[in-house]
């Protein structure tokens, strides 16, 4: 077990007194350094830890971060509800491995969003206006219309079952808190991809009992797979799928 009893504050600090010129001004790289931890709420972390242990056969590693009070910006990473066992029964039984988190991206938006305007004023209305010309080419606001619709348990997991081999029948889930909304939100992305792309980018919809399947099809161009979405039940499903 590794542990270090220093935040990344007094890390800075540190480097700030090593890097500091004849004014006493730090280096520029320190003074970035310094601003995004503070906007990203990392200042909050006062140790850190690792752990290496041997078990089941195996190993483990473990990260550790001390950070008493809230956990804003960056840190709301980790500030998530936790994984239960019905969150996990859309993995199949035969699956070859699994990765599971839950991870609620509306907030960490929020955070990011905030991060960004405490960092500085005009960092933050660039942000905005860059977000406000993607919304309105989409047609489709980030937050309420994307974000919104998103559930908050994220799942990647193969199984032979898929028919992939070599990592090809891979599928990433993403639990839904309103799957009408994230459908109508996907088929206006993919119709702006079809017209943009002049027809090139193809979508073409099969159907599987009473879901819909989408798969992308790239016309004239050496693409060996088909990326694929659908939506069963209130999960988004995404895979790839080889010709």
């Amino acid at each position: 077990y590794v542990c270090l009893r220093e935040g990344i504050s007094r890390l800075l600090e540190a480097a700030e007194i090593a890097t500091a010129g004849p004014d006493g001004v730090p280096a520029p790289p320190v003074r970035v350094a310094r601003t995004v931890v503070e906007a990203g709420g990392l200042d909050r972390i006062v140790a850190m830890g690792e752990s290496l242990r041997l078990t089941d056969g195996g190993y483990r590693i473990s990260q550790y971060a001390l950070a008493p009070g809230e956990r804003t910006g960056l840190l709301s990473i980790w500030q998530q509800r936790p994984l239960t066992e019905a969150d996990l029964q859309i993995v199949p039984q035969d699956a070859t491995f699994f990765y599971a988190a839950n991870l609620d991206l509306a907030r960490l938006y929020r955070e990011l969003r905030a991060g960004v305007r405490k960092a500085g004023p005009q960092a933050y209305k660039r942000l905005m206006a860059r977000t406000a010309v993607l919304e309105a080419a989409l047609g489709l606001r980030l937050e309420d219309d994307i974000l919104a619709g998103l559930g908050d348990t994220f799942i990647i997991f193969d199984a032979p079952g898929n028919g992939g081999i070599f990592g090809t029948g891979t599928v990433a889930v993403v639990e839904l808190r309103d799957p009408e909304k994230f459908a109508a939100a996907v088929r206006r992305i993919t119709r702006l991809v079809q017209r943009a792309t002049r027809g090139r980018v193809r979508v073409e919809v099969m159907q599987a009992g009473q879901d819909e399947i989408g798969f992308i099809n790239v016309v004239g161009a050496p693409v060996p797979i088909a990326p694929a979405m659908g939506i069963h039940g209130k999960w988004a499903v995404f895979g790839p799928v080889s010709y």
